[in-house]
């Protein structure tokens, strides 16, 4: 093995503990193969890349690194971030001067834009089931995600000869439920309708989580502090804030680590409270959740404070 494979699969390794487990070798030549004359941007051309995704082995690693940092609690995608930084840093710690390009999946522009899909399949990573618009892994099946891809400043002859791998489609679909209504998502734009298709394809053995499906699809801020578990004083309104939070935040000392949030009631956080999670009388009325706990009132509020140990 040469010194340069080595270092990738001390790259990998890396990864793998930060909950980055699915890394796939690919020349990006197949790609611009595969994409010349439409409309997105090519690669480096016969350039040694790498293809980086998860199973749902990322969601602890990220719910820690999120624990660690309180800030990131408010960021608008904590994930987006949390993969750009892990990756970002655990790739100029192992190749400080060798990678040209590292190309996200939440990158959009025209000049930045990558087929994610399409490098999963040209790859040999996953199969494309077009029914389902999903990519089918031979053991994750429909449960991965894609996050980056990394090209390095090497012709592809550096890493040794790369051979092209396929999945077949047959071996990782569930036979008698081949045929999900995707277009019943396209028409209905309902995200739960998009888990039920991924669902009914391939194996369900790497299931995500309901926490981590919830937090992909339904992106519930209540969900998310729920599962940090944190000591955190954090604090989210939903619907207009309570008189009385502001004056008892207001009056809580200033060692005292409270961060109040306003947010409006969207159909994600409806969905979450209409399924027993948290039950309230009207998913539009106000009330606090303070470390993922509901307060209605000036007394719950009191108690959950001191049950978090924010009042003795």
């Amino acid at each position: 093995m040469s010194d340069a494979m080595r270092r990738v699969a001390t790259l990998c390794a890396n990864l793998k503990s930060f909950g980055f487990d699915i890394v796939t070798e690919l020349n990006t030549s197949w790609y611009n193969a595969e994409v010349a004359g439409k409309s997105v941007s090519t690669l480096p051309d016969n350039r040694f890349g790498l293809l980086i995704g998860n199973s749902k082995a990322l969601w602890e690693p990220f719910l820690q690194f999120v624990r660690d940092r309180p800030r990131w609690r408010i960021l608008t995608d904590p994930l987006d971030s949390y993969t750009q930084v892990v990756i970002g840093k655990t790739v100029r710690e192992c190749f400080p001067d060798s990678v040209l390009d590292i190309r996200f999946v939440f990158e959009t522009t025209p000049e930045r834009l990558v087929g994610f899909q399409k490098l999963a399949l040209v790859s040999g990573l996953a199969a494309f089931h077009p029914q389902s618009h999903l990519c089918i892994h031979s053991e994750f099946g429909p449960w991965l995600s894609f996050r980056a891809l990394i090209v390095f400043d090497w012709s592809v002859d550096v890493c040794g000869e790369l051979g092209r791998k396929s999945v077949d489609l047959d071996k990782v679909i569930t036979p008698d439920k081949s045929d999900p209504l995707f277009a019943d998502y396209s028409s209905s734009g309902d995200w739960r309708q998009w888990i039920n298709i991924r669902s009914s394809v391939g194996s369900q053995m790497h299931r995500f989580s309901l926490e981590q499906i919830l937090f992909h699809y339904a992106r519930t801020e209540a969900s998310f502090l729920e599962n940090l578990r944190l000591p955190l004083k954090h604090l989210v309104c939903i619907g207009t804030v309570p008189a009385y939070v502001e004056d008892i935040v207001s009056r809580l000392s200033a060692d005292v680590c409270i961060e109040l949030f306003h947010r409006e009631c969207d159909e994600a956080q409806k969905y979450f409270i209409e399924a027993g999670k948290i039950t309230a009388d009207c998913p539009t009325s106000s009330f606090v959740l303070v470390n993922g706990h509901v307060a209605r009132s000036e007394t719950e509020f009191l108690a959950l404070l001191r049950d978090c140990k924010i009042l003795t």
